[in-house]
């Protein structure tokens, strides 16, 4: 005689795949999650009518048709309890976004038409929330509070950032093509 089957005392849950018992193993904790990072932002010009063609109908260019800008950011992020700190592998990551100026009803927004990442995690976490992200390399100057390797967050200091994505050149090991 077999022995019995144990009994099954949990579903699989989580936030988010994979769903597992205790629901540790899904890949994106529930919100809310809390950022901190260093951005290096960029406004341009763009012309309204190519900026309007990434725009859903129910938004609108708003007083500022043709604003735009490029924004580079390294995260370091958590949700409520702050697990992910005990893991900085897991909870550090790099984004490059391009926002489009514009409005809903009056309320003014941000379009996001693309978004890059550098972490599996932020890119499942993104396409939750409805942004374009994509797997890309970001890479940005940090600023330096002592030596000379890197400048200071004062007037004068110089903030450099660069997008890699798809597979074209070898660099250090690694295949990429610069697009910005």
């Amino acid at each position: 005689m077999t022995a019995p089957a144990p009994a099954r005392t949990a579903h699989p849950h989580g936030y988010t795949l994979p769903l597992s018992p205790s629901g540790n193993s899904a890949m994106v904790t529930p919100p809310p999650w809390h950022f901190s990072g260093d951005v290096i932002m960029a406004d341009y010009r763009v012309d309204p009518e190519a900026a309007a063609r990434f725009l859903p109908p129910e938004l609108t260019l708003g007083p500022d048709p043709g604003a735009a800008a490029a924004i580079f950011a390294e995260w370091q992020w958590c949700s409520d309890d702050g697990a992910e700190l005990a893991d900085p592998g897991r909870c550090r990551f790099a984004e490059f976004l391009i926002l489009i100026a514009c409005e809903y009803r009056g309320r003014p927004l941000a379009r996001c038409p693309y978004a890059w990442v550098d972490e599996p995690v932020p890119l499942v976490r993104g396409w939750i929330q409805g942004m374009p992200k994509q797997f890309g390399q970001v890479h940005q100057i940090r600023p330096a509070q002592v030596g000379r390797a890197g400048p200071r967050l004062a007037p004068g200091g110089r903030f450099d950032a660069a997008l890699s994505v798809g597979v074209a050149r070898k660099d250090k090991g690694r295949f990429y093509r610069e697009v910005l």
